[in-house]
């Protein structure tokens, strides 16, 4: 505005501008990811250095930018109104003030939040140079504009807001977008996070599927009936399968029967049974089966009958996977098969005379 009959174009458009950098890095800042920044730091890029730099300075990285974004925007305003008055007149400073505030929100605040949201990691490594400058600059204002806020801050009364489930999640789907996390570690920090929402019906075995023994069955036919077994456990149950009684481990009955040389009663050998309602949460059961010495528990519904079963591995391998016992069902083939991905490879025998 040299003599002040020329419009200050160039003076605006730099504000409009430098205004649009400021609220594009503001966006970008707060929505790119951090543990991004850092691989790329820890990899020697330099703009990411210098951008975790303001990332880990966040607070004085915003109240810089709001700092210097107020004062492009109160000095647009100033060189409008003092241009529009000296060449129109009074009148018309409303108007101007009008299409400058259009102006300034468009070109220095929409659009590049817009860019800025869109293009967060460019965007943060092309500006966190220029933050950090002025970081450096304004540091005593900030300073002291955060010693007051955090003064008012004291008399102001707020809730604690913790980390919602669905934030850790994303969090955690980002690090395993990043190569930060392996896809077994994110699958299992995942079964953690919702472990403690999983209820004992979501994984019971039904009442269908349940192989048990009655305590009364004959002892000529107990011997037979366990040698054809494949689980290490088995229910007891007197008349049905909804009145369990107790849980007999097939290990201590064989042990039993090598040391009398006759099959042993099973009522002697029995180990507790746990009662539990299928909206029992597994974060809950599982803990007080461990420390009962407990190995299964048997969901009751709501007439009293039986559910279904729940064992301790049943809860592990919501958390942890599949683990294979005694009982699952593996043939010749898949079990070869998983050898030779292992590198194992087994000679099979051709029966012949060498």
């Amino acid at each position: 505005m040299d003599d002040g009959s020329k419009p200050p174009l160039i003076s605006l458009l730099f504000l409009f501008l430098f205004a649009g950098i400021l609220s594009l890095a503001e966006t970008a800042l707060a929505s790119v990811s951090k543990n991004k920044i850092k691989i790329a730091a820890e990899r020697g890029d330099s703009r990411a250095e210098t951008a975790l730099t303001v990332l880990e300075n966040f607070d004085n990285a915003i109240t810089t930018i709001l700092v210097l974004h107020n004062l492009c925007t109160i000095a647009a305003a100033t060189i409008v109104t003092v241009y529009v008055t000296k060449t129109w007149g009074i009148t018309y400073v409303s108007l101007a003030s009008i299409f400058t505030t259009i102006a300034a929100f468009f070109f220095g605040d929409m659009l590049p939040k817009s860019v800025g949201k869109k293009k967060s990691y460019s965007m943060t490594l092309a500006s966190a140079s220029l933050i950090h400058f002025f970081m450096i600059i304004l540091s005593p204002v900030s300073k002291f504009l955060a010693f007051f806020g955090n003064a008012a801050a004291k008399h102001i009364k707020g809730e604690d807001e913790g980390v919602t489930e669905d934030e850790i999640q994303d969090i955690i789907e980002d690090m395993t977008e990043e190569g930060t996390l392996d896809e077994e570690q994110s699958e299992l920090i995942t079964s953690a996070i919702q472990f403690g929402d999983v209820k004992a019906e979501n994984i019971l075995t039904p009442r269908v599927r349940i192989v048990g023994i009655d305590i009364d069955m004959p002892s000529n036919q107990i011997l037979d009936f366990l040698k054809n077994q494949t689980h290490s456990r088995l229910p007891v149950y007197k008349n049905t399968i909804d009145n369990i009684v107790g849980v007999l481990q097939i290990r201590t009955f064989m042990k039993a029967y090598i040391q009398s040389g006759k099959v042993p009663s099973i009522s002697s050998l029995m180990d507790k049974v746990h009662f539990a309602n299928p909206d029992s949460e597994i974060s809950e059961l599982l803990p007080l089966m461990s420390k009962h010495k407990i190995t299964m528990a048997v969901i009751k519904d709501s007439y009293g009958g039986t559910l279904g079963i729940v064992t301790t591995e049943d809860i592990l391998e919501e958390l942890v996977g599949d683990i294979y016992d005694e009982s699952d069902d593996l043939s010749e083939e898949n079990n070869l098969k998983e050898r030779k991905d292992e590198g194992i490879y087994l000679e099979e025998s051709k029966g012949e005379d060498k």
